[in-house]
């Protein structure tokens, strides 16, 4: 993700609104809504984290507070700091050096799961699941003019050329999509809990000790939203049920959550590939994604509902 705000700008922030200054600054990758730096100065180590304004903002800006109030928890980083101006989101976290991971302590991870999932709402204002699809009308657009148009050149090709095979299923599994959203809406918020959201995704193992990451998109939603990845992972599920004794299962929500990684996955792979701006490399590494992770994995979940 790059939004245009140099490094320079970002020191500039950094000395004004946080009070550090001579820092270094290395990108790290964070996916599509956000920047992230490693920044270091003479006295420490810091993440900095970076949103730019606009259909993220107000649930963003909400999940920092309810952040603040759960760093309680042992496995939530600390955040030291925030601030927003007109264009932009920022936030300062503790540096910790680990090892991210998918190879965790199941056992672990699904108590902290567990624990999470049994706090209520931490805030009045505290972002509410409303099954908006807000991906729905730029995934259209591109994929419309990709199955309808000839393409302009060698990426629209690619992305033309590898689609093509999919277009039947794709449009089955939006409906699908649709229908499972339209359904979960109609059962209200009475079982909604505290989700992560993208919480598999985000562990670090720091000297045998598990934290998570990236909580930007906090909501209070059906479970499901964050058990979709381990849904079929008897063994995680098997822990969670222990940790968690009022859960039960909804296999409509975790279906819309598992379709909603998919086509989510599925446009930012999109965007990156065919944005002009974006260097070769940038474009070829979301190829690979979209042929590792799209194809190979999330394309072979939906395809067994």
């Amino acid at each position: 993700m790059n939004f245009n705000i140099s490094k320079n700008t970002i020191r500039e922030v950094l000395k004004k609104e946080f009070g550090i200054e001579n820092v270094q600054l290395s990108e790290t990758k964070l996916g599509f809504v956000a920047m992230g730096f490693k920044v270091e100065s003479r006295e420490r180590k810091y993440f900095f984290k970076i949103w730019k304004k606009g259909r993220y903002d107000e649930n963003v800006l909400e999940s920092i507070k309810i952040y603040k109030k759960l760093q309680k928890l042992e496995f939530v980083p600390e955040l030291l700091r925030s601030f927003h101006n007109s264009k932009f989101i920022f936030a300062l976290f503790e540096f910790l050096e680990g090892e991210w991971t998918y190879d965790y302590d199941n056992k672990k991870l699904a108590e902290y799961l567990s624990r999470l999932h049994s706090i209520g709402n931490l805030s009045n204002g505290s972002p509410m699941e409303e099954f908006e699809i807000i991906y729905e009308k730029e995934l259209w657009e591109i994929l419309e003019n990709i199955f309808r148009n000839n393409p302009k050149d060698y990426y629209e090709k690619f992305v033309r050329d590898f689609l093509e095979a999919y277009e039947i299923e794709i449009r089955k599994h939006w409906e699908y999509f649709i229908k499972l959203r339209d359904e979960l809406k109609s059962l209200g918020s009475e079982t909604f809990v505290m989700t992560h959201g993208d919480l598999f995704g985000n562990v670090m193992d720091k000297d045998g000790k598990l934290y998570i990451f990236d909580w930007d998109a906090i909501l209070l939603s059906f479970s499901e939203r964050d058990l979709w990845f381990k849904f079929n992972d008897g063994e995680f599920m098997k822990n969670y049920k222990k940790f968690n004794l009022n859960y039960s299962e909804n296999i409509k929500a975790y279906e819309y959550y598992l379709l909603n990684r998919y086509f989510y996955d599925l446009y930012g792979f999109l965007v990156e590939i065919l944005n002009p701006n974006n260097n070769g490399e940038k474009r070829k590494e979301n190829i690979l994604l979209l042929e590792k992770d799209w194809k190979g994995w999330l394309y072979k979940e939906v395809k067994n509902l």
